[in-house]
């Protein structure tokens, strides 16, 4: 069932590709929610347990807050769109309630969110503003370029912390000691 669902998981990402592809948006695939379904999915598909607990933890804490935010906001979204933020979060929670969540699996969020920043800097059309590296979202345009950049950084170490927290204390299991079988 577990490499079912990463399969899956890695299908609605290409379906969700293609329909960007088609409007000439395929870089906000490098948003990193998307980068964290692809390790959530690959972690499913290889038995990589680290993997499946940041990309779950990243959507539950940052993932899907922003995209349903920005969907409020900008009263737009897809249908694929909806999939690829709501499939991770079935699949690496049923696998996170299965096994647990490794110990500081959370601290990852923000070595992620860096480094899905610094190639959407290098590697998207600067109109799309990726991951926010160009400029800031509307609503928080008072903050200004770095202003958005340290904000960003901060959140996406602290909500996965916070979903951390929160999954432990509803539906998680004790926590898994950070060695080869959570890895």
């Amino acid at each position: 069932m577990t490499r079912i669902l990463g399969a899956v998981l890695l299908v609605a990402l290409a379906v969700h590709a293609l329909t960007k592809l088609s409007d000439g948006t395929v870089g906000e695939m490098l948003f990193t929610c998307h980068v964290a379904s692809v390790l959530l999915a690959v972690g499913l598909l290889t038995r990589r347990h680290l993997l499946v607990a940041v990309g779950f933890l990243f959507h539950l804490g940052v993932g899907l807050p922003t995209y349903l935010l920005d969907a409020a906001v900008t009263g737009r979204t897809t249908a694929s769109s909806v999939l690829v933020h709501l499939l991770p979060l079935l699949a690496g929670g049923l696998e996170v309630r299965r096994r647990g969540l490794p110990r500081a699996a959370a601290l990852w969020g923000l070595p992620l969110y860096a480094a899905c920043a610094l190639v959407s800097w290098f590697a998207t059309d600067p109109a799309l503003n990726v991951n926010l590296v160009r400029a800031p979202w509307g609503p928080t345009r008072f903050l200004g370029r770095e202003g958005t950049w340290f904000v960003n950084g901060v959140l996406s170490l602290m909500l996965p912390l916070a979903a951390d927290r929160v999954w432990r204390r509803t539906l998680g299991r004790d926590p898994l000691p950070l060695d080869d079988r959570a890895l």
